[in-house]
């Protein structure tokens, strides 16, 4: 059975170039706040961050003071035993209850269990399917 739980997910604009994700994480960390997932990437302009935290108040606070730029959007944290091709069953369980996956990033954590940070057009349908996974 999967446990599966309601988060923020934060889309954060940093600049481009060596050392902003570091200045960006350290940003969070120095404010105290712990990181439960996060991705990112560049883009033509600019670079990019979603941030799962487990504080999304304090978060969003020190974000706003530092003046970064960002998006907050609710997300599920989904958590399950780590067993191969886990993450094409969430994505056909998901599909065949006709819920759309609008993002996805995903990490095993050691040989226990499996994260899945979802963000998708029924959030509270996709987890009453995940649920029972």
């Amino acid at each position: 059975m999967a446990k599966v739980e309601k988060v923020v997910q934060f889309t954060i604009s940093i600049p481009k170039g060596v050392g902003t994700l570091a200045e960006a994480l350290d940003l969070i960390s120095a404010s105290g706040i712990s990181g439960r997932a996060f991705a990112a990437w560049e883009e033509p302009k600019r670079g990019m961050l979603l941030l799962v935290a487990n504080d999304p108040k304090r978060t969003e606070r020190t974000l706003k003071a530092s003046g970064v730029k960002y998006q907050r959007s609710p997300a599920l944290a989904v958590t399950v035993k780590n067993r191969r091709g886990m993450g094409r069953r969430m994505a056909q369980a998901l599909a065949e209850g006709g819920i759309n996956i609008v993002m996805a990033h995903a990490s095993a954590l050691g040989s226990g269990n499996y994260l899945t940070i979802l963000m998708t057009s029924n959030d509270t349908e996709a987890g009453r399917i995940l649920r029972a996974l």
